[in-house]
């Protein structure tokens, strides 16, 4: 009879049902594609596949460098790693549970009976005794509601949780090192145009002194020459001073000192040179690899499980135990077959009144999937506006350059003939002033456009969600 009872208890078990929601995977929304303005349209490669390794594009092998040793050094990478091997050894524990369990115990033990406790002690009657145990006991949890399922289910999908905030960290740590290394070289270049208008200032400093000497000029145009030119220098302390911030931050990005990288990126570079034309791909294929939109999904999937683990809270809880051993009074006897004991059998745990307490359990664990429900679907619609914006800024910020390098173009022309008008005496130093002026007041702005286009050009491939995969551990 009891062997019929165990076997109907396993038979049961392994065709248990596991209680609670079962999960199916939510779509995002149908999506036409994406909405650039038209001129930055004109940027995109809709039908091409999004670069994985973007950075090695930009033909830079500093930047590339140091965002690939960012990505394994960072410490915020490195960080985000060990919560991945924390959600891991909880999945193993979870699957754990849904196995026999196996215990080892031993006991030795002195006794010694008080005399005035009890009745008078027969003659003979021994008042100290040993005892002597030692065997194994087993457990089994029969998973007949699937309350240990539905908890393995929540677990692997807090693995994965933590395995796309990995990835989410390196994307950042790739977008932080981009932004910091096209600042520095951006802060570089300034610098060099500042220096150049400079030093064409200084010579209009010059021919207005001269002039002076010669009694052609006055102390007024020598007075706005070299006004102008104080307002250039000025400049330059707060360009340097920005390049090695930055280097600092990249250095720390990448695990190091900050003073660690000075030598090697304060050397003047040029600012990376991409291809202007970025291939973006179809947002479906954004929304699989944005690691933010993919832990949400899987936020979702660990607390709808939790809904099932909840819910078995309800039902009993089945298990089967067992055990082996010795019992002895002396130990000359622990290893005697006559010693032996043993025992087998199911049991049964059904909390029966709590109080309300589980079904209310149940009631916040559906508010918590819910939630997350609702979490993905901001994730989703978030992911779609980033790339869309970044889409914008990058498109945009693109004619602004074009816009500009025609404008630099005709300041210089413009430089150069007001310094051949005011040589020659055909105009003042006004006209060779506001000209040199509107040429550094443009060609700043030309290198700040040219930063930002690299900038947002980081910003779009992080909003794509691209970057994390060649650091994937095969």
């Amino acid at each position: 009879m009891k062997r019929r009872v165990l076997l109907f208890l396993v038979a049961l078990a392994a065709a248990g049902c596991a209680v609670g929601p079962n999960y199916t995977k939510p779509q995002p929304g149908p999506n036409a594609g994406w909405h650039p303005s038209p001129k930055a349209a004109a940027l995109l490669a809709a039908e091409a596949k999004a670069d994985a390794a973007w950075w090695r594009t930009w033909g830079d092998p500093t930047l590339t460098a140091l965002i690939e040793q960012a990505a394994r050094n960072n410490h915020d990478v490195r960080l985000a790693g060990t919560r991945v091997q924390e959600a891991r050894a909880m999945f193993s524990g979870a699957g754990a549970a849904g196995l026999p369990s196996l215990e080892a115990s031993g006991t030795a033990q002195r006794q010694g009976r008080s005399e005035n406790a009890w009745m008078p002690a027969a003659p003979g009657l021994k008042t100290q005794s040993s005892y002597y145990d030692a065997g194994f006991d087993a457990s089994w949890e029969l998973d007949i509601f699937g309350g240990v399922q539905r908890s393995k289910e929540a677990a692997a999908a807090r693995a994965q949780v933590a395995e796309e905030e990995q990835r989410g960290a390196i994307l950042r740590v790739q977008g932080e090192v981009a932004r910091a290394y096209t600042a520095l070289r951006g802060a570089q270049k300034r610098y060099a145009v500042a220096v150049k208008n400079k030093e064409l200032q200084a010579k209009t400093l010059q021919v207005a002194r001269q002039r002076q000497k010669a009694g052609e000029g006055g102390a007024f145009e020598v007075a706005r020459a070299e006004a102008q030119l104080r307002i250039t220098e000025a400049a330059l302390p707060n360009l340097a001073a920005e390049a090695r911030v930055n280097a600092y931050a990249l250095a720390v990005l990448t695990g190091q000192q900050p003073q660690a990288l000075l030598e090697t990126l304060l050397a003047e570079k040029p600012l990376p040179a991409p291809k202007d034309l970025v291939p973006v791909g179809l947002p479906s294929e954004m929304l699989r690899r944005r690691p933010d939109v993919q832990a949400a999904e899987r936020q979702l999937a660990a607390e709808t499980a939790d809904v099932g683990v909840a819910v078995a809270d309800l039902f009993p809880r089945f298990f089967l135990t067992g055990g082996v051993g010795v019992e002895a009074l002396a130990f000359s006897d622990v290893f005697r077959g006559n010693s032996g004991t043993y025992a087998l059998g199911p049991s049964i745990r059904w909390p029966l009144f709590q109080g309300g307490a589980v079904r209310a359990r149940i009631r916040a664990q559906k508010a918590q999937a819910e939630g997350a429900a609702i979490a993905y679907e901001k994730a989703v619609l978030v992911a779609l506006q980033e790339a869309e914006s970044a889409l914008v800024r990058y498109g945009e910020e693109a004619v602004t350059r074009k816009v500009l390098a025609k404008g630099a173009a005709a300041a210089r022309q413009a430089v150069a003939i007001a310094g051949q008008r005011y040589r020659a005496g055909e105009d003042n130093i006004l006209a060779v002033v506001d000209a040199e002026r509107e040429l550094a007041t443009v060609e700043d702005a030309l290198a700040l456009s040219e930063t930002r286009m690299l900038t947002n050009l980081a910003g779009l491939y992080k909003a794509l969600g691209g970057g994390w995969e060649p650091f994937e551990k095969k």
